[in-house]
């Protein structure tokens, strides 16, 4: 077993809402909810096909539950939907029968160098230790001229899940895309005060309680808090529509213009800023 191999087999494969790997974790499919979390993920495909012209061929890496991969399918691309986890490839096969879903490993991907026109990879990067090297990887299967568009927390505003092994600040994941591609766009999605106290609620508050009900004993409270949504409002229930229902909803929110809180735009400082979204092409100078 050369280095490489062996360093990788040592390296435990990671999860995140959207990938079940080693332990057994519900996927993310934000069809019918309406917390922020979820319309960030929607927005951040609906940003990529607003920057990708159909007919383009695209990578999405760690793809999850499909909902992305089948959003720029409709739009016109010619998508391939990568993940890591078996499972989770099946859950979006099943999803939608007539998306092109493979399994394979982000950071020895089973493509020839210069095979797609675009990678799309969204929240993938902290699931693994080496970024550079795994963008690096990416750039490999690019064309020359091909686009990179990728995002990242801001490890300001996580709750540092266990399984982020490298979380980035804003500077150094934009710098990480700048060293391997060259120039880089920056742009982010922000979020709002009142979504920030449900985060602190839902990452500090409500454990706290919990913990505090369970050592007094207080069965009642432990479950009602247990049932309680995290998230204040009226959430949409999450179903399992059809995937021909599933489709003319992707065709819906084409048609949608971008979500005015929670889209895609221009990096304006780090106050706030969630998620880190980088544009990157090929061709722009990286080092090699």
């Amino acid at each position: 077993m050369d280095r490489d191999a062996a360093e990788r087999a040592r390296e435990p494969m990671t999860m995140d809402l959207e990938r079940i790997t080693t332990e057994p974790v519900d996927h993310h499919d934000p069809f019918g909810r309406g917390d922020y979390l979820s319309i960030e993920h929607v927005e951040r495909y609906r940003f990529a096909t607003a920057r990708l012209a159909p007919g383009t061929r695209v990578l999405d890496l760690a793809c999850g539950a499909g909902y992305g991969t089948a959003l720029l399918a409709v739009h016109g691309c010619t998508v391939t939907g990568v993940d890591c986890d078996p499972r989770t490839v099946s859950i979006a096969r099943e999803a939608f029968p007539a998306g092109d879903f493979q399994c394979a490993d982000a950071r020895e991907l089973p493509f020839a160098d210069a095979s797609f026109d675009a990678v799309v990879s969204f929240e993938t990067i902290e699931h693994v230790r080496d970024g550079e090297r795994f963008l690096r990887e990416l750039r490999r299967v690019l064309r020359p001229g091909g686009r990179l568009i990728a995002s990242t927390p801001n490890v300001a505003y996580t709750a540092h899940p266990v399984f982020h092994v490298r979380e980035y600040c804003p500077a150094e994941f934009f710098m990480l895309v700048e060293r391997v591609f060259g120039a880089t766009e920056r742009l982010g999605q922000y979020v709002r005060l009142d979504d920030r106290l449900t985060d602190l609620y839902r990452w500090h508050v409500k454990p706290a309680l919990l913990a505090a009900a369970q050592a007094m004993g207080v069965r009642q409270l432990v479950r009602r808090m247990k049932s309680r949504p995290d998230t204040p409002g009226t959430p949409g229930t999450p179903g399992t529509p059809a995937p021909d229902s599933r489709i003319a909803a992707l065709r819906t929110l084409l048609a949608e213009p971008p979500h005015r809180e929670h889209g895609v735009r221009a990096w304006s400082g780090d106050r706030l800023l969630r998620i880190m979204v980088a544009v990157a092409s090929h061709h722009a100078g990286g080092r090699e």
